[in-house]
């Protein structure tokens, strides 16, 4: 095991290929690797960040120009290519000048860099994957940067020290036959670092309850059908829709034109991507936290651990409406404060009529089950690995 001097002197390199403030769990993850190394250099691509407070030891890297995640989305191939080529070389000398003890490798995109460079630097003591989002090769474009990323997975795994998933059910979707190294759990819940110390919501329902969806919006979260209900009162409350993230111009003029139709486009509001700490901020002032997921591809069906945004509103003290399907029944059906719906405007209303009759009650028992969900509880076996 290594002792404390060595980990004292130790250098972690992590790639994310987007931001880490886009990707709250890792947030968490960095809050409990800081103690473990006496450097940690996160190499990120060009996705413009916020102004999240890292850990001192944290030192962030970009590659190249930030730009905004629509603009990202919309770039043409010759863009993507040139991003990625520096995002490849920037991650190649972080690598070849810090010589770091462990490397850790988030999603399947920079796993394509590491390939093309691995052959001209040392072999790190302990090579690390966790993949945040399954790849869905039905989407995935023959021959596209992200379809031989994609395929670089199976060059990767037997080289692996530590493999790691937010669900355990998503294994199917990996060569686990080819790793030699250790499989690890570890589940997208919140940090007790970053939700422990926060000031608890007022349990005290205005005459506006207000239902958040925050993360990255588009169809089948049950928002179309959420919609008309707006016009409603439910038990002498009005009710608002707060949508928090980043969404396309075509999704948002869908929903708006909707919300015109039932006259209730003042009720519906729409809040851009900001900064984590300001995603906190908002998810405090609502009632209601939607987490809703009806696509059927593997990751929609295996959000039971790996969907933050329930666990963040449950440290939040928001109970939540969820998709009715057995997987979710399996994992939370358990808990006082998740709410199951078809999505129907019946299911829906019924919901939240049970959810406003006991709202004080459902959000004490959401944040006291939080102490169960803590991501420090699911870290320790990688404190465990991380040491060896």
């Amino acid at each position: 095991m290594a002792s404390n001097m060595d980990q004292n002197n130790r250098v972690l390199v992590i790639a994310i290929y987007s931001h880490p403030e886009y990707y709250p769990p890792a947030l968490s993850a960095l809050e409990n690797l800081a103690p473990l190394f006496k450097k940690i250099y996160v190499m990120h691509g060009n996705t413009k960040g916020f102004d999240w407070k890292y850990p001192d030891n944290v030192i962030l890297v970009g590659s190249g120009d930030s730009f905004e995640p629509a603009e990202i989305l919309a770039g043409s191939v010759r863009r993507k290519i040139a991003w990625f080529t520096h995002f490849s070389r920037s991650f190649y000398s972080l690598v070849r000048d810090q010589k770091p003890d462990t490397i850790l490798i988030y999603d399947y995109m920079p796993i394509l860099s590491y390939r093309l460079f691995s052959h001209l630097i040392k072999k790190p003591r302990i090579l690390w994957y966790h993949n945040h989002d399954v790849a869905d090769e039905k989407q995935l474009r023959k021959y596209s940067l992200s379809w031989f990323a994609w395929k670089s997975e199976k060059w990767i795994f037997p080289k692996l020290n530590i493999f790691s998933l937010p669900a355990v059910e998503r294994k199917i979707a990996f060569p686990m036959n080819l790793l030699k190294g250790n499989f690890i759990f570890l589940p997208n819940f919140p940090s007790i670092h970053i939700y422990g110390n926060l000031e608890s919501k007022n349990d005290i329902p205005g005459k506006t309850i207000k239902l958040l969806f925050q993360g990255s919006i588009g169809t089948l979260h049950g928002l179309e059908e959420i919609i008309p209900l707006l016009r409603e009162q439910i038990n002498g409350h009005d009710l608002q829709l707060i949508l928090k993230g980043f969404i396309s111009k075509e999704y948002a003029e869908t929903l708006y034109k909707l919300a015109v139709s039932y006259s209730v486009e003042e009720r519906l509001i729409f809040m851009g991507p900001t900064g984590y700490a300001e995603v906190i901020q908002n998810a405090k002032t609502c009632d209601i936290g939607i987490g809703i997921h009806m696509k059927q591809d593997i990751m929609n069906r295996t959000l039971g651990t790996a969907s933050n945004k329930i666990y963040e509103y449950a440290a939040l003290g928001l109970p939540v409406l969820i998709y009715d399907n057995e997987h979710f029944r399996q994992t939370l059906g358990k808990y006082s404060w998740i709410f199951f719906t078809n999505a129907s405007e019946s299911s829906l209303r019924k919901c939240l009529q049970d959810i406003i009759s006991n709202l004080n009650s459902l959000s004490q028992a959401a944040r006291k089950d939080f102490e169960k969900f803590s991501f420090e509880q699911y870290f320790k076996p990688v404190t465990a690995a991380l040491s060896v």
